[in-house]
């Protein structure tokens, strides 16, 4: 199982970046809230999801991270360098802990969900979570966490209805002021 890190430490692409985290109790939401800022890259990070060509990662963007407490997901919003959220990454997790620093990190369990702002979701990784389920590398209990946990997000965000999604850019605003 991959253990994936708010402030990124390992991304040879990043080579200046700023971070900032908090704790946040806020109608629906408990948990973490993080910001890493990506002053200079290498090179534009860029993906594909259908006929969607999207740069997720450049100068000046930034990646928001929502940690919730007792919940099996993490989300990521890619935000551009206009304040446009590019997409929502939604990583599908057994678990989330803290570095001795205090930095969040996340237990991936493979399988993961992007939302994008015009509503299209994409389910990714299912093949990688069944491999890994088949090899043992994923328990029964684990495996079915992952899929009963993506099918009830795929839900919300159909219905436009995960409040995360709707207070991105507000939340994402408290820490770049921190930042500044």
């Amino acid at each position: 199982m991959k253990k994936k890190f708010a402030d990124d430490p390992g991304w040879f692409r990043i080579y200046e970046k700023r971070y900032a985290q908090m704790y946040l109790e806020e109608g629906a939401f408990m948990g973490h809230i993080s910001l890493l800022t990506l002053d200079k890259v290498e090179e534009p990070v860029c993906v594909k999801y259908g006929d969607s060509h999207l740069c997720i990662a450049d100068d000046d963007y930034k990646w928001f991270m929502y940690f919730p407490v007792h919940r099996n997901y993490a989300v990521t919003a890619s935000i551009d360098n206009h304040d446009n959220v590019i997409q929502w990454y939604i990583d599908i997790i057994k678990d989330m802990g803290f570095t001795e620093t205090g930095i969040p990190y996340i237990e991936d369990l493979y399988l993961d969900i992007v939302y994008l702002p015009d509503g299209r979701i994409y389910v990714l990784d299912e093949t990688e979570l069944e491999e890994a389920y088949e090899k043992g590398a994923v328990s029964a209990s684990d495996y079915v966490t992952a899929k009963g946990t993506a099918a009830e997000l795929v839900n919300q965000l159909k219905e436009r209805n995960h409040y995360l999604i709707a207070d991105t850019l507000k939340h994402c605003t408290l820490l770049k002021n921190k930042l500044m």
